[in-house]
């Protein structure tokens, strides 16, 4: 419902995952306050596949999701999803490996790799990533956590799949960026919201793409 002339207008509630929630998220929020100052925000941090029924209840206008290769998307029961950007997935190695070219199969055979827990999306994906590129990992970390991955490739404990946008902020250790011969792994950032946004929604939605789209090009 639209503010009535005068008052300030009704408060955005917004679900967002952990590293947009770092990177992008404070970006759009602070462009929409200098824009209009009177608006009213909050914030909860969610994970992926976790929102939808919020949106749908209304208890959270907008949702900042993601999709990785392999995992199904979720049903939209009448909700709208936009993609908003295409955030690459990189190989973080220790910074001893070098930062040449891509690495192969081979060149990672006997590695450790840092992932989650099985049936989480990152290691999903790092499930579909390996059969395109002929690997067979081997799992000695699990953890959601990107900046206790990037932590521990820094300290030359494994190897990891690693979103580009979660490489914004430097890790505790400096890591190596290399390429994954035979794969080009990427995760879908997405927006969640009911049908027929408000203006003011609209305009938050355009400036999460800006920042998605700054974060990821």
């Amino acid at each position: 419902m639209a503010a009535a002339r005068g008052e300030p207008p009704p408060p955005i509630a917004i679900g967002t995952f952990e590293t947009a929630g770092r990177v992008l998220v404070p970006t759009a929020l602070a462009a929409l306050r200098q824009e209009h100052p009177a608006v009213r925000l909050s914030l909860r941090s969610l994970e992926p596949p976790d929102g939808y029924g919020l949106v749908a209840s209304g208890d959270l206008d907008l949702l900042i999701t993601h999709r990785y290769p392999g995992m199904p998307s979720t049903p939209l029961r009448g909700l709208v999803r936009r993609n908003v950007a295409v955030e690459p997935l990189r190989l973080a190695v220790p910074q001893s490996w070098g930062t040449g070219g891509g690495l192969s199969a081979a060149d990672l055979v006997g590695a450790a790799w840092i992932c989650g827990p099985p049936g989480s999306p990152d290691r999903v994906c790092l499930d579909v990533v390996a059969r395109q590129a002929g690997l067979e990992p081997r799992v000695d970390y699990e953890t959601a956590d990107y900046a206790l991955t990037l932590a521990l490739v820094g300290a030359g404990l494994g190897v990891a799949l690693v979103p580009a946008g979660s490489m914004a902020e430097a890790p505790p250790h400096p890591v190596a960026v290399r390429d994954l011969a035979g794969a080009d792994p990427a995760r879908e950032i997405c927006v969640v919201h009911r049908r027929r946004p408000a203006a003011l929604l609209r305009t938050l939605i355009d400036l999460v793409a800006q920042a998605a789209a700054r974060l990821t090009g």
